[in-house]
């Protein structure tokens, strides 16, 4: 029998976390709809929920990295006339 060389283990973990995060968004959408019961009341905790997961996973830039975001953000919208109804 060949032992098994952690691959699985990984494989599994993968899933068992991919469970767990399913289960916390579909806690999460619920728990929107039973306090905003009107859409616009759940629009707004939907936004501030969002936000602060945003805020929270590390995903926010630090401010070197921003600055140079910025920069291409803004030369893109200079050089591409077509860029600027979308963004």
């Amino acid at each position: 029998m060949v032992p098994a060389c952690g691959c699985a283990r990984r494989y599994f973990t993968f899933w068992l976390l991919n469970f767990l995060c399913h289960q916390m968004a579909i806690g999460l959408f619920r728990l929107m709809g039973a306090i905003g019961r009107s859409l616009v009341v759940a629009y707004t905790i939907a936004w501030l929920i969002f936000l602060l997961l945003i805020l929270l996973s590390g995903f926010v830039l630090s401010k070197s990295k921003r600055i140079a975001y910025t920069a291409k953000m803004c030369a893109l919208l200079i050089l591409c006339p077509g860029w600027r109804g979308a963004i």
